[in-house]
């Protein structure tokens, strides 16, 4: 049985023995359900908490997917596909979001890589004229308990990176290079014209994104610069 077979299976209770609970808690004696269980790849079984009680590997580390939020922890999905928000997906995007903005700010649901959603928060302010300065990024981790996080991220730029590096062909170069962006930059390539299209290339171990951001105020000019990641995932960024 797998991680989201079981976490949908019907349970029973082993405090009072009510069988047929699927919520979070028992139906006759309102305690918890118990943790679901998982295996890992080395061979571990019986592990409950976000690490292997064998080899110390993370639930994300082992290739399986656990999708919900626990003890102030998220998991993360090593399925990192991109693909377009479902309308559920998006409702449980805003309502996570919304309460967070300012009365000027909105919020527009882009797309998710995994179970991470992309999420473009807007200031309108007449004085921001700077496209990077009245837009940025926020994420959502999708899952029983959605939780919103802050762009940029390193942890999620770790995870994100250490896969799509190992199988860039799960995404298409433009969406691949767009969530590497937001993730480590908290904004995407920001240039006007053909000759800014950003560029990905991955040899020897170090990863070169090369893109544009948007600067000034009431004159806006582009300038260049380079994301340089290298074989931990640890990245630097430069001007060129």
């Amino acid at each position: 049985m797998d991680i989201n077979q079981l976490k949908s299976a019907e349970w029973t209770c082993a405090a009072c023995g009510e069988t047929g609970n699927t919520g979070k808690f028992c139906t006759e004696c309102a305690k918890p359900k118990p943790k679901p269980e998982w295996a890992c790849a080395c061979g571990g079984r019986g592990n409950t908490d976000f690490y292997c009680l064998k080899c110390g590997s993370s639930v994300s580390e082992s290739k399986l997917e656990l999708n919900e939020s626990r003890n102030g922890k998220y998991y993360l999905s090593d399925d990192m596909r991109y693909n377009f928000l479902e309308n559920e997906d998006k409702k449980t995007v805003m309502s996570t979001v919304e309460k967070t903005l300012l009365p000027n700010q909105r919020a527009y649901p882009r797309f998710r890589v995994g179970n991470i959603a992309f999420v473009e928060i807007s200031t309108s302010a007449p004085q921001l004229t700077d496209s990077s300065g009245s837009r940025k990024y926020a994420g959502v981790i999708l899952g029983d308990e959605p939780r919103l996080v802050s762009m940029p991220n390193k942890e999620l730029f770790t995870h994100f990176a250490k896969i799509v590096r190992a199988d860039p062909g799960i995404m298409e170069p433009s969406r691949r290079i767009r969530a590497a962006l937001i993730l480590a930059t908290g904004d995407e390539s920001r240039g006007r014209d053909k000759d800014a299209e950003p560029t990905w290339t991955d040899e020897n171990g170090v990863l070169i994104i090369k893109y544009r951001v948007l600067r000034g105020g009431m004159l806006l000019w582009t300038e260049a610069r380079m994301l340089i990641v290298d074989e931990n995932q640890d990245f630097t960024i430069e001007k060129v």
